[in-house]
């Protein structure tokens, strides 16, 4: 039988080893857990925003191998500083707390460390779809269908799959922490002792805590010289939390920005100054940092009569159509011979065209709301022309191929309390095309709010004024489904096959789904015709925005603010209408509410002088990512916050505002620019001051 000598487990000789074993299994843990996160959640990034390949609404693709492999190498630098500073953390300061075996170190880290980040980038883009669409047991009760007990298992159902993963996982971590304990407490495994917790001495662990957020810092800074890369990364958690962490350190005034992170304070040690601050008038102090102080004489664009009080009874009736993601091109557009829109162009030809309308910013709800309330700026007490017609004894239809409380619509324009019939997605939950619970994602087909329609036109008391709202969805992105006709003979895409490189295919597509919307249009203005009401009824047709098809290098809307994406057609069926030029969305309602009642040119009083343009923004008013203004024959400018840079239509190109400020004429252009912008922040700001009843 072999023997074996005693091993002194105090000897120089064993510690040293015991300390080897520690940082091998430190070292080890650390590099695992990095790569299994980093994996993860590039595969969720690429899956949720198409970041290597382009998709719906991704502005910035990278579609060349340089850019995906600097985003890959920021990346992994990124997320190598997040969880340098996570095991030195676990490492040095608690596992030193223990005496704790290393291999039950590294365990718990891994499944801490790596559970908790998977974990939230699981929720982040999977889970919060969910809950963020379904927050409340009205919206999951209209989702079930209106009983309240088909939304209880609709909801446990969707519920229970995140409970059993986080059920299963700790299973797994528990019943791995038990064999894991068992192997190290046996005769063969030895005695456990505190060094083997000590991987780095003190002086080491603050080395490697500073080189790892010089590391963060300088990835920030240096991505943030390419929009595409920089863009993409700050969608994950390491830019984050490192963003985050840099802005409040050096946030030395107080006001919300630091001097390093992004976007970084002009003015670290005045917290009146930052970025997107709202610059006073006429107080000699630049808040925001944009031309010098903004100056203002106090006049505001006229509110709307939006009061009974001082309404005019309709003389008209009023049916209101708005196709969605609808170019302005659509008008005269031939696809494989044969006319998209044939019924929009007869309306065109018989009715009035105003060739420039634009949509303020190119997404659904703002363009619906800046529509409805006459106001491009909501404040939370606007009202909007539902309570205004209702109020003046118009019965209103309400009938829309999505969901009415996505961006919580109905609930601003409170449609579904003062519609006479009601009809969206909710409604009809069986009929929508796509099983979807988030809402933007409920459609139904034109063919099912068509039969609603059509039964409203039919059944409804044409002695009293009507107002109808018809939304058709035929033409949101993937622009097909099951059951919508190939009325163009195109050989059209599933929703798979969209990419790039079958940029004229995507656009057929599209356009197929366009001409369908279109048929409906037909069958509205064929369904009043039959009612025998056809000319007493006003029909106004709208995109709520366009759409890039690839053909500026990106698919969706709300990305530029460029003409594909929000020029939109405007089409009447009165014949002389005078309107201004451009109009926005924001004077309909105006235009609306003259057409009932029986004008034909209505006074479009605006604050300030000179040529009229609109104004036109990507994010949220206060922190908008480009700002623009456009005039009659598509003039354009365009100021982009995040790379400062600004586009004017007469030149072509993107350059530096630093460059275009050299030249008189393009830097007064900014200068109105900014100072429009300004100004309509402040408008807004005191309306909803003025409104506020606390």
């Amino acid at each position: 039988m072999r023997n074996f000598l005693p091993v002194n487990r105090d000897s120089p000789l064993a510690a040293g080893d015991r300390m080897r074993r520690s940082q091998r299994h430190a070292l080890s843990t650390l590099v695992f857990t990095l790569f299994l996160v980093w994996c993860a959640e590039l595969l969720l990034l690429q899956r949720k925003f198409d970041i290597f390949t382009g998709g719906f609404l991704q502005p910035y693709g990278l579609l060349v191998w340089g850019k995906r492999l600097e985003f890959v190498v920021f990346s992994l630098i990124l997320d190598s500083a997040f969880f340098v500073n996570l095991w030195v953390v676990w490492y040095v300061a608690a596992a030193r707390m223990t005496r704790a075996r290393s291999e039950m170190t590294a365990y718990h880290f891994i499944w801490v460390a790596g559970g908790i980040s998977s974990g939230v980038v699981g929720a982040k883009w999977e889970l919060l779809s969910y809950f963020s669409d379904a927050v409340t047991f009205r919206v999951i009760k209209n989702l079930a269908g209106g009983s309240l007990t088909d939304a209880l298992k609709f909801a446990l159902d969707e519920v229970a799959v995140a409970i059993y993963v986080i059920v299963t996982a700790f299973a797994v971590y528990f019943a791995g922490f038990l064999i894991l304990r068992r192997r190290l407490s046996s005769p063969a495994a030895g005695v456990s002792s505190g060094e083997t917790n000590r991987p780095l001495s003190s002086g080491q662990a603050v080395l490697v805590l500073v080189l790892a957020w010089v590391l963060g810092a300088s990835v920030l800074t240096v991505s943030a010289n390419d929009e595409a890369v920089h863009y993409n990364l700050s969608k994950k958690i390491s830019y984050i939390a490192f963003n985050t962490a840099l802005t409040m350190f050096t946030d030395f005034d107080g006001d919300g920005y630091g001097a390093i992170g992004l976007p970084r304070d002009p003015a670290p040690f005045d917290a009146a100054v930052f970025p997107g601050a709202l610059d006073v008038p006429n107080n000699g102090l630049d808040e925001d940092g944009l031309y010098g102080d903004f100056t203002w004489d106090g006049s505001m664009n006229p509110p709307l009569p939006f009061a009974a009080s001082t309404g005019l009874a309709p003389k008209k009736h009023l049916v209101f159509i708005v196709i969605e993601s609808c170019r302005a091109d659509v008008l005269g557009k031939v696809v494989n011979g044969r006319e998209v829109a044939p019924n929009l162009n007869r309306l065109t030809r018989e009715g009035t065209s105003l060739p420039f309308a634009y949509s303020h910013v190119a997404y659904t709800v703002h363009s619906l709301k800046a529509i409805f309330s006459g106001q491009m700026v909501q404040t939370h007490t606007a009202t909007t022309m539902f309570s205004y017609l209702k109020a003046l004894g118009v019965d209103i239809g309400v009938f829309s191929g999505q969901d009415e409380s996505f961006g919580g619509m109905a609930r601003f324009t409170r449609s579904k309390e003062f519609a006479t019939r009601f009809f969206d997605s909710t409604v009809a939950p069986n009929d929508r095309v796509f099983f979807s619970n988030a809402p933007g994602s409920a459609k139904l087909d034109e063919k099912r709010v068509l039969r609603e329609v059509k039964a409203y036109i039919n059944e409804a008391d044409w002695s009293r004024k009507q107002f109808l709202y018809i939304n058709l969805q035929s033409a949101h992105f993937p622009y097909r489904h099951i059951g919508m006709p190939n009325t163009l003979g195109i050989d059209w895409l599933d929703r798979s096959q969209i990419a790039a490189e079958r940029r004229d295919r995507v656009a057929d597509t599209y356009w197929n789904a366009i001409a369908y919307a279109d048929q409906s249009l037909g069958e509205v203005v064929a369904a009043l015709h039959d009612k025998g009401v056809s000319k007493d009824t006003i029909v106004v047709v709208i995109g709520d925005h366009g759409e890039s098809l690839f053909d500026d290098g990106l698919l969706g809307h709300g990305t530029l603010l460029n003409e594909v994406q929000t020029h939109i057609p405007l089409v009447i069926n009165v014949p002389g209408v005078i309107a201004p030029q451009p109009i926005g969305q924001a004077d309909l309602a105006r235009l609306l509410l003259g057409l009932m009642n029986g004008e034909r040119a209505v006074d479009w009083p605006k604050a300030g002088t000179g040529p009229r343009t609109v104004f036109q923004f990507i994010g949220s008013i206060d922190r908008p990512s480009q700002i623009a203004l456009v005039g009659a024959n598509k003039e354009r400018t365009v100021l982009d916050f995040r790379k400062q840079a600004a586009f004017f239509h007469d030149e072509l190109r993107w350059m530096p505002v630093s460059k275009a400020s050299e030249d008189k004429r393009l830097d007064s252009r900014l200068r109105t620019l900014v100072f429009e912008w300004e100004r309509m922040r402040w408008e807004a700001a005191r309306m909803e001051r003025e409104s506020y009843i606390p």
